[in-house]
């Protein structure tokens, strides 16, 4: 079976996510995420790019950018994952035991805007979608909570729009479902998260979802004259 190709567009957000082999769990004690963490950091250094949120899961992570050039998300990725595989088999003593991730990351355009917010929303609300802590911002493992490694190296940067002053609140108002399966879809065909006209705008020849994302949706302030 062909695999999905990804769609890179320079200057767009994008949302990058895998699991681990099987949905086998990759992160199983503290250790294991501030190792995550550490890696991120390093990668940050090797490849300059601009992180605006992340959660990191028992058996998968989420991450989101916003490249200036959409390549340096390959080069990032390229060099994160084979860095945090090295460093989890050495840790746990794996070697030869077989593949921790399921295979290629998924990555997926966003619309900046509501769309933007809303895929930030729905990362940082992983955790508590999950019923692994009563409140997302309870989930130490998240950029809800969390926004540097151990040794204090800052993971985030400024996004195209800053969140509202009633964050927290959003995040921890569920998404509505058709939301939910609309984000679900593009991280699937790896085909944008946005309105259909720029969803047609982008090329993307897969049929998506229409959903409202503005209806209760969370409302920023463009950081910069984009619309992408």
């Amino acid at each position: 079976m062909p695999r999905t190709a990804r769609l890179w567009v320079d200057g767009l957000a994008y949302h990058v996510l895998n699991r681990g082999n099987r949905r086998q769990q990759i992160f199983s004690r503290p250790a294991d995420y501030e190792s995550c963490l550490t890696t991120m950091a390093d990668g940050l250094e090797k490849v300059p790019i601009r992180l605006l949120s992340f959660t990191l899961m028992p058996n998968h992570f989420h991450m989101v950018f916003w490249p200036n050039q959409a390549c340096e998300i390959s080069a990032y990725m390229r060099w994160f994952m084979n860095a945090h595989i090295r460093r989890h088999h050495r840790f746990h003593e794996l070697w030869g035991t077989g593949h921790l991730y399921q295979g290629r990351y998924k990555a997926f355009p966003i619309q900046t805007g509501v769309h933007l917010l809303t895929v930030l929303r729905y990362v940082e609300a992983n955790a508590y979608r999950a019923a692994l802590v009563a409140r997302a911002e309870a989930w130490p493992w998240s950029s809800l909570s969390r926004h540097a490694a151990a040794d204090r190296r800052y993971l985030l940067s400024t996004g195209p729009i800053t969140r509202p002053a009633n964050w927290l609140s959003m995040v921890n108002e569920p998404l509505p479902q058709p939301v939910r399966d609309a984000l679900r879809n593009s991280a699937q065909r790896q085909v944008g998260f946005g309105d259909p006209a720029w969803i047609r705008s982008l090329g993307c020849r897969e049929e998506t979802p229409v959903v409202d994302v503005r209806a209760g949706a969370p409302t920023g302030t463009l950081n910069r004259d984009t619309q992408g």
